[in-house]
């Protein structure tokens, strides 16, 4: 179908091609750094843990959440 159409129509399709292929790959940016960020948050979360200790766990979520120490 593409010989129908005049050159004009043609080089707007093209550029309306182009266009899109160009947001696509902004969208896609915006993606990927929104799950860099994502992940980058996490490990500074986990950064920031601390050990714990079983009498301090015990202390402070009770008998109710009790793990096993091999687990």
């Amino acid at each position: 179908m593409m010989n129908t159409l005049t050159p004009e129509q043609r080089r707007r399709g093209l550029a309306n091609v182009k266009k899109l292929r160009a947001d696509l790959e902004v969208i896609s940016e915006r993606q990927n750094f929104t799950k860099r960020n994502f992940i980058q948050r996490i490990k500074i979360k986990a950064g920031q843990l601390r050990t714990m200790t079983t009498t301090e766990y015990t202390a402070k979520y009770g008998k109710d959440f009790y793990v096993h120490p091999n687990h």
